[in-house]
């Protein structure tokens, strides 16, 4: 049992100064009362309390205490006749009205609970000496609480008590965080199907505004993919040079028109000319060109649509494949891209096919007569 003496929280030491000493001299006090039954020290005697009362109140406490004066029959050595000089030391310092004026004006603060004001009025109360003082706790309560609701259904009541206002207060505060708890989880719940299903407008107008944008884009690529087939037939690059040979010369007169190139083996340009060769530059240059519009539809794609854009990968392997051509089994370029496949002169030989002759027609034009 001595153990768990041992084991009690003593009062910290006692400060004499403060704005509130009255108030704070008192719970001291009950906590030392406390820690002397817990300790087992209420049996000892009083000199022995005093002196462990002494030995908590400090330096300050001990000056104190060698200023007390004792009438004629006041016993020095009783623990209630010191504590009772030590009262008479603190209660004189208390201002009565100011005490006064801190409870009237004591309203519920924001954020503080019912439960909080309610201890801070029974505080301030128990500083003023009131006669009447759960009655002036009730209307501080009835008058200083924050939410108008719970003032409207106090006042309802004309006989009213502090029991009452308090329970009412506790409930009405209860409901209202309940309902505001339940207000957040709707807001959030709608934001996210907000998200993530938008209404009909919404949806409308946005893959409008991106139907838009992607006509635009693809209006600007096939203009450009446009003017580059332009030159491709006319044999020209921007610069006039010829796109077979890189010179520049009269129309017909290409030196590598009858050379073979060393890429693809077909007739009329050179290696460093082949188209095979500067397809993927053009594309790279194409796609360079175009970034401006690529990032204007990456821009407008809206994920509350709930739509997944996916870019492959292309794979560099060219495809060929053997195929039947009259009779005869020929290599073919999968999916080059072209509109037209072009063979080259030993693989239509192969095919015997009659010889194709141009004749000169002189076109003739009828009037009717």
């Amino acid at each position: 049992m001595a153990e768990s003496f041992e084991q009690c929280r003593a009062p910290e030491q006692f400060e004499f100064k403060g704005n509130n000493l009255p108030a704070n001299w008192k719970l001291w006090k009950q906590k030392y009362h406390i820690y002397i039954l817990a300790s087992g020290k209420s049996t000892k005697p009083d000199s022995i309390k005093i002196a462990v009362l002494l030995n908590y109140l400090g330096d300050e406490g001990i000056r104190i205490y060698n200023t007390f004066e004792y009438e004629e029959g006041e016993d020095k050595n009783k623990l209630s006749v010191v504590l009772e000089k030590f009262d008479q030391y603190c209660e004189p310092l208390k201002n009565q009205v100011f005490e006064h004026y801190k409870f009237f004006k004591r309203n519920q603060l924001q954020g503080e609970t019912i439960e909080q004001f309610v201890m801070s009025l029974k505080e301030l109360a128990n500083s003023c000496d009131f006669k009447e003082k759960y009655v002036l706790i009730r209307d501080r309560i009835v008058l200083g609480v924050i939410d108008e609701r719970i003032q409207e259904k106090l006042l309802q009541k004309p006989d009213l008590s502090l029991a009452e206002a308090i329970n009412i207060s506790r409930s009405m505060e209860s409901s209202v965080l309940t309902q505001r708890q339940i207000a957040a989880d709707s807001a959030s719940v709608s934001a996210i199907n907000k998200q993530y299903m938008p209404n009909s407008d919404s949806a409308r107008s946005a893959t409008s505004s991106n139907f838009q944008k992607n006509e635009q884009f693809r209006s600007k690529a096939e203009h450009s993919g446009n003017s580059k087939s332009a030159d491709i037939r006319s044999g020209r690059t921007a610069g006039g040079n010829c796109m077979n040979c890189g010179l520049q010369h009269v129309r017909g007169k290409c030196p590598a028109f009858y050379k073979i190139c060393g890429h693809c083996n077909r007739k009329g340009h050179y290696r460093k000319f082949c188209c095979s060769m500067n397809r993927v530059h053009e594309i790279s240059e194409s796609l360079e060109d175009s970034t401006e519009e690529l990032e204007v539809r990456i821009d407008s794609i809206d994920c509350s649509e709930n739509v997944v854009w996916t870019i492959d990968s292309v794979d560099a392997i060219e495809w060929f494949e053997r195929i039947s051509l009259m009779g005869t089994k020929t290599n073919f370029k999968i999916d080059t891209g072209s509109h037209v496949n072009i063979l080259n002169f030993s693989d239509f030989k192969n095919l015997n096919i009659p010889s194709v002759w141009t004749l000169l027609t002189v076109p003739k034009m009828s009037c009717g007569q």
